[in-house]
């Protein structure tokens, strides 16, 4: 038995004319890299900080990552959490990043990719970090700041 195919086989979006929307989104996922070969970005220890990780952007290259939030979200099994008394798990630079998650993640958006020097991840209670608990992620930017510049 023969198919038909069009011309250049593959997966074509001419084949897909007329079709759903959903069924476009679904062909189009079968085409494109799958989740499970996405590498995911494996840490290196931090120096002198016992259970300490770290990434440095080029881990990060296959997911073309536009700002910090983009990068941190693809750090393995740290999840973003706002704290209680206003201190989530999310510094920059070693400063807290104040508020509810939607805020720090805004925070976080406004920090393009380009001025992250590297993330750390450590484990916030292992090093006596009140008012923290499991992973907290420091982000750490460029020595001259973008953020700075709007204070000069």
């Amino acid at each position: 038995m023969k198919l038909n195919r069009p011309p250049g086989g593959g997966c074509g979006a001419r084949r897909l004319a007329g079709y759903p929307a959903l069924i476009i989104a679904m062909a189009a996922a079968a085409c494109g890299p799958q989740a499970a070969d996405a590498p995911v970005p494996q840490p290196m220890e931090l120096p002198g900080v016992s259970g300490a990780l770290l990434y440095m952007p080029g881990q990060f290259a296959y997911f073309a990552p536009k700002t910090a939030l983009d990068m941190l979200e693809r750090v393995p099994d740290f999840t973003i959490r706002p704290g209680e008394d206003g201190m989530g798990n999310v510094l920059v630079d070693g400063e807290p990043v104040d508020g509810a998650a939607g805020s720090v993640r805004e925070h976080l958006a406004a920090i393009p990719a380009d001025n992250v020097l590297r993330i750390e991840v450590i484990d916030a209670s292992a090093h006596g970090i009140p008012g923290v608990t499991g992973s907290l992620a420091n982000i750490v930017t460029q020595p001259d700041n973008f953020l700075d510049q709007s204070k000069a």
